[in-house]
């Protein structure tokens, strides 16, 4: 089997497409930049005691957020680990720094991180999505496979978890359940240009040729990064010959 595939990358709710042939886990923060969006409305110099004394946790993560985006890596960990002592049960800044050790692959606390924020709230399904990542890192995929069942059991529109499961059986030639995952995936979001990818694949190992052609042809003209522009060409040229 040597057919691309679209991986989804998701660790705190937003689904980033990159080819599972970089094997790509990075991190991305952006659902927590929405979360924390709330501003900050105290504009005064500080003048002594902690400035941050008085702020929210969605003000507090906003805070750790500015001061990861600017570079200022330490202080913006200093802060995060404050706010968790300040709210230890918040599962937003509990996935936050998951998210962060994620980045910086201590996958161990990472994951103890994320175990806190589902106990502290078990129905938020991004957070199943996101320990399906770690559990990936520690190939213990039956319960990755488990996470990946639990947030669709929670959101059955949650298109990153469909795309997971998908790519999920289909690295294990499930192809026929990686089929549904796929065509649910175009349900949900006609627009996603890898979902056409990963299902042309699909179609493509389970024999239907002329499907797996049309929706990589589809795929064209949706995806407009020059790199899988490329290889989608390539390979449609060597499916057609």
């Amino acid at each position: 089997m040597n057919t691309l595939i679209f991986r989804v990358v998701i660790v705190t709710m937003i689904a980033i497409l990159t080819p599972n042939v970089f094997a790509n886990d990075s991190a991305t923060l952006d659902f927590l930049r929405g979360v924390a969006e709330q501003p900050i409305h105290n504009n005064k110099p500080h003048a002594g005691g902690d400035p941050h004394e008085k702020l929210t946790p969605k003000q507090l993560m906003k805070v750790v957020l500015q001061h990861h985006d600017e570079g200022r890596y330490d202080i913006a960990r200093t802060s995060l680990n404050q706010a968790i002592n300040k709210y230890p049960k918040n599962d937003e800044l509990l996935a936050l720094r998951a998210s962060l050790l994620m980045q910086e692959n201590k996958n161990s606390d990472a994951l103890r991180d994320l175990e806190s924020a589902i106990i502290a709230n078990p129905n938020n399904p991004e957070y199943y999505l996101n320990r399906y990542v770690l559990y990936q890192r520690f190939w213990r995929f039956d319960e990755a496979l488990k996470d990946l069942n639990k947030a669709i059991e929670l959101d059955d529109g949650f298109l990153a978890a469909y795309f997971n499961r998908g790519s999920f059986y289909f690295s294990r030639a499930e192809f026929d359940k990686a089929l549904e995952d796929f065509n649910q995936c175009v349900a949900i979001s006609p627009h996603t240009a890898a979902c056409y990818f990963n299902r042309a694949s699909t179609y493509k190992e389970i024999g239907k040729h002329n499907l797996a052609v049309a929706d990589l042809e589809y795929f064209l003209t949706l995806n407009p990064q020059q790199k899988w522009q490329d290889s989608a060409k390539q390979l449609l040229d060597k499916w057609q010959k």
